[in-house]
């Protein structure tokens, strides 16, 4: 069960169904036409398969495979690919994965353990939660009040037997997380934070600030790789209609100080689906302003938003 930070209480996490974020990407949100007022109506237009959504029967003006022709370009760790792959897939889509980084486990069982001992822990990422939920120690923790820092994060949690969680009820970065109530008020609590060296950098130093008895156990790593000639000359033939998802600022910057000037000018054309506001705000800096933010770095989130891009501006 996640709970959210503004009291509402769910079995599932929100939206992470692909055929509701599809279909409702696909109909502009429709709620006016009944025909999308429930589930049910979801499954007039979508089969789900497993993490997949699958057109079976849509509306005329809605196209049955909506990236018909769009190349995706997916920037992701090394190994996180396969989602994207499949829901893209069953969009029409070709797909183009490229990955100038890897995620590498950090040997660190004293730490976790540490962390797992705590009554409340704190986990930041997807990655960080499967790389902890690997650990033989992993059940010590199981009994705690866990934090997500997002949905995605929460849904691998919940995979792995966790059922206390809490999520921000907006929003999907370090501020929101840091507003939930129950992480107010922590003077000499234990919390655990389970995470990656590197990022911000802001959550730890604002719990020690307040109180916390923190343990940090740094669960993964992330490890910069050079692109091949070939994955460079792969992204040179890329032709329009495409779009590119980044859903972390650290491979957008290793893989973007990779790639020739000419290359860089090409994608600035987009539309890039990104993750975080954030995240906009850094390609932005370097002239990417064809961007738009999805609720989450989830890749039925991140596409289904590129979905309601494109049908808002056919509109």
């Amino acid at each position: 069960m996640t709970l959210f930070a503004n009291g509402a209480v769910t079995d599932k996490m929100p939206s992470t169904n692909p055929v509701a974020r599809i279909a409702m990407a696909l109909t502009g949100g429709i709620a006016a036409n009944s025909r999308f007022n429930n589930a049910r109506s979801f499954e007039t237009l979508f089969m789900p398969k497993p993490d997949l959504c699958e057109a079976i029967s849509m509306p005329e003006t809605v196209p049955k495979l909506p990236l018909d022709q769009w190349t995706i370009l997916s920037l992701r760790p090394q190994g996180q690919h396969a989602a994207t792959y499949r829901v893209a897939k069953n969009l029409g889509a070709i797909f183009l994965p490229c990955s100038s980084m890897k995620l590498v486990a950090c040997d660190n069982h004293g730490m976790l353990e540490k962390a797992l001992h705590c009554e409340r822990i704190i986990v930041t990422s997807p990655a960080a939660a499967r790389f902890a939920a690997q650990s033989p120690l992993f059940s010590i923790g199981k009994n705690a009040q866990w934090f997500a820092l997002g949905p995605g994060t929460a849904a691998v949690l919940e995979k792995n037997g966790v059922t206390r969680i809490i999520t921000p009820a907006q929003g999907h970065d370090s501020e929101a997380l840091l507003e939930i109530p129950d992480l107010q008020n922590i003077q000499g609590k234990s919390i655990g934070l389970v995470t990656a060296p590197g990022g911000r950098g802001l959550i730890e130093p604002s719990l020690i600030q307040q109180g916390a008895k923190l343990e940090v156990a740094h669960v993964y790593q992330r490890k910069a790789m050079r692109l091949k000639p070939l994955e460079i000359r792969r992204l040179e033939q890329l032709h329009s209609p495409f779009a590119v998802l980044c859903g972390s600022h650290e491979v957008f910057e290793s893989f973007w100080q990779q790639i020739p000037s000419t290359l860089r000018e090409k994608l600035k054309s987009g539309p890039w689906i990104l993750s975080s506001k954030r995240l906009q705000g850094l390609l932005e800096e370097v002239g990417i302003g064809n961007s738009s933010v999805s609720e989450s770095a989830r890749p039925d989130a991140m596409l289904a938003q590129l979905v309601y891009v494109q049908t808002q501006q056919v509109r």
